[in-house]
């Protein structure tokens, strides 16, 4: 999938959102942790996916963060 967004912008947006919903410093954030072990239920999980498609002004996949397990595999999705 390719975005109108960089690399970037996409780190930068989900670092900010992960910060603020998880109430912890950026630099806590491991890319590579799957997203269930922050807590990310499927009521998270579809409020997430909105506000992403909100900020990359696309429609995404319903099964994007079932498929994409961690914010690292996520964003190399979306910067396909």
């Amino acid at each position: 999938m390719s975005t109108n967004r960089t690399r970037d912008e996409i780190e930068g947006w989900l670092s900010a959102y992960m910060s603020e919903a998880l109430k912890i410093d950026k630099a806590e954030i491991d890319w590579k942790k799957p997203l269930q072990d922050y807590g990310l239920d499927s009521s998270a999980a579809v409020i997430l996916l909105g506000d992403l498609e909100d900020f990359l002004d696309a429609e995404l996949d319903p099964t994007l963060l079932v498929d994409h397990k961690n914010l690292d595999s996520l964003i190399n999705h979306l910067c396909k």
